[in-house]
């Protein structure tokens, strides 16, 4: 669905705005009544107030507008990225050429074509041919209140050209996963032969250490970022690790919360040290935890982009090591009217420049994951 024939029902309009009630009050209300010529009471109920606007006609700009409105700004989501081969397993056999802006129509024209919660709009590069395609949606999130909580999400899924393979970069949250197990789908149908998926996935190997390698590793290895320091890690405790296991250095400074979850160890407790340089973080390592996640600052130094980035990786699934996302949390900011913290992340808000960074990460993770499984061993899925 596209946004000109978005048109939210009754039904949505009354949900988004109900389950938001702590956030709007009748003021709110009264005024967006009274952009549309209504006139009510100040002393008319709040709910019945609610009712007559979520009776009025209202076109996807302004259902966007209500929703910003009303809602906190989301946290940013993890990306991920997967790579289909295209190419023949016959190497005497051309690659079928696909238009990327031909997929990218099916895709729209098939997917969610009766959901109009979900509004797709795309882009294509003039000079590359690559797409970005912005997904809009609502979800639905019992955990909020006792009414429901429908939260506006935006996301986005690119199609890029890379030799004989096309890689779907994506926002790595279920709902997009399953669309783009979809797309999958329609690039299989058109190049007539079944398609093989690549995608950093250690889940052969049963040693947990590739881990940490891959993770401690990859924040040194992107080549357009130089590292400053490790930020924070997680480390996880093997199933089979006794209890009791010693924990020497610098125990006390260790943030234990359960030990299922994991151990987060940070370099605020460590007076700003690159974490993975403390005797914690070699102690632990020491004793067979290993690396789940890992925050760290870059500096870039390019034409259109300079300063500290911030930037986390890490497995979902760790106990399968699969599932690797990434997420840069932005570009640090020098604002010199602020008493303290006077350095703060900016999200970056260029997409080519988003897109360049991811492309460095993703390199480099692909070859370091090629390497470690050469090391390691197992079978390979990326």
């Amino acid at each position: 669905m596209t946004k000109e024939n978005f048109f939210p029902s009754e039904e949505l309009i009354y949900e988004a705005l109900y389950s938001n009630s702590r956030k709007i009050n009748k003021k709110y209300l009264i005024s967006k009544l009274k952009e549309k010529g209504i006139y009510v009471s100040n002393n008319d109920d709040p709910e019945l107030i609610l009712k007559y606007y979520s009776k009025l006609i209202h076109g996807y700009t302004g259902f966007a507008t209500m929703l910003e409105d009303v809602s906190t700004k989301p946290k940013g989501e993890k990306t991920t990225s997967v790579n289909i081969d295209i190419k023949p397993s016959d190497q005497n056999e051309p690659t079928k050429e696909i238009s990327l802006t031909s997929m990218k129509d099916k895709f729209i024209k098939n997917i969610d074509k009766d959901n109009h919660d979900v509004v797709y709009t795309p882009h294509t590069d003039r000079e590359t041919g690559n797409v970005t395609i912005d997904v809009e949606y609502s979800e639905i999130d019992y955990s909020k209140t006792k009414m429901i909580q429908r939260k506006h999400k935006v996301a986005v899924i690119e199609l890029i050209n890379e030799n004989d393979s096309i890689k779907i970069r994506h926002t790595a949250n279920e709902f997009i996963r399953k669309r783009v197990n979809k797309l999958s789908n329609i690039i299989e149908k058109e190049i007539e032969l079944p398609i093989e998926k690549r995608e950093i996935d250690f889940s052969g190997i049963a040693n947990k250490n590739i881990l940490t390698d891959f993770l401690t590793t990859l924040y040194a290895k992107i080549k357009i970022l130089k590292p400053i320091s490790v930020l924070s890690v997680k480390m996880i405790k093997p199933k089979n690790l006794d209890d009791n296991t010693s924990l020497d250095a610098e125990d006390d400074d260790i943030n234990d919360e359960e030990v299922d979850e994991g151990i987060n160890l940070n370099n605020a407790i460590f007076n700003g040290k690159n974490v993975i340089t403390t005797g914690a973080y070699q102690n632990l390592k020491k004793n067979n935890y290993y690396v789940s996640s890992i925050k760290w600052e870059s500096s870039i130094d390019e034409e259109d982009i300079k300063g500290k980035l911030e930037i986390i990786a890490k497995f979902n699934n760790h106990d399968e090591v699969s599932d690797f996302v990434y997420r840069v949390n932005g570009l640090y900011k020098y604002n010199s009217k602020r008493k303290s913290n006077s350095n703060y992340l900016r999200h970056i808000t260029d997409k080519n420049i988003c897109s360049r960074i991811n492309n460095e990460i993703e390199i480099a993770a692909k070859e370091i994951s090629e390497k470690l499984i050469g090391k390691y061993g197992g079978l390979n899925n990326g």
